[in-house]
C-alpha cells in the first residue's frame, strides 16, 4: 500500500485526494491529513516537518520492508505512474530531478489557497472510501 499524506484544509489538496480515489483502479492508496496525529507523526518519521502544509508526501510501501518517502514534485508525479494506464505517460517525469520538479511544484502549494479555497475543517470521506482515510 501507499499512503499520501496532504493538508487537510487545502482545497486543491482535497482534489487530489478526490482524483486518486476515482482514478486508484488497483485499490492500492490509503491516505491520512498532516494536521493528524498519525499523518503528522509519519511525516516526521521520514523528516518532513508537519508543520509545512504545502509539503506534498508519498510514502511507498507503507509499513513494508521497503518504505520510503517521495515530497512535493516527485510524489505527485509518482502519484500518477502508481495510478497506471494512460496517467503513466505523464507520471514517468517522477525520475526527474527535485530540483527540477520543485519550483514549478513550489509555485503551485504557494499560491494553493488563494486559487482553490481554505477549507474550515476536513471534509468527510464517503462511506465506500472511510476505510483509506487513517486519522
Amino acid at each position: 500500500m501507499n499512503l499520501v499524506l496532504y493538508d487537510g484544509v487545502c482545497g486543491l489538496c482535497n482534489r487530489s485526494v478526490q482524483f486518486i480515489l476515482r482514478h486508484d483502479r488497483k485499490d492500492q492508496f490509503l491516505f491520512a491529513q498532516l494536521q493528524g496525529e498519525l499523518g503528522s507523526s509519519i511525516a516526521k518519521n521520514h523528516g518532513v516537518d508537519p508543520a509545512e502544509l504545502s509539503t506534498f508526501v508519498l510514502v511507498l510501501d507503507y509499513e513494508g520492508t521497503g518504505e520510503i518517502a517521495l515530497k512535493r514534485g516527485k510524489a505527485a508525479f509518482r502519484v500518477l505512474w502508481e495510478l497506471g494506464g494512460w496517467w503513466k505517460l505523464i507520471g514517468w517525469k517522477w525520475i526527474y530531478p527535485s530540483w527540477l520538479l520543485d519550483p514549478f511544484y513550489l509555485l503551485v502549494a504557494k499560491n494553493r489557497y488563494r486559487a482553490f479555497g481554505r477549507l474550515e475543517t476536513c471534509p468527510i470521506p464517503a462511506p465506500s472510501d472511510r476505510a483509506k482515510f487513517l486519522d
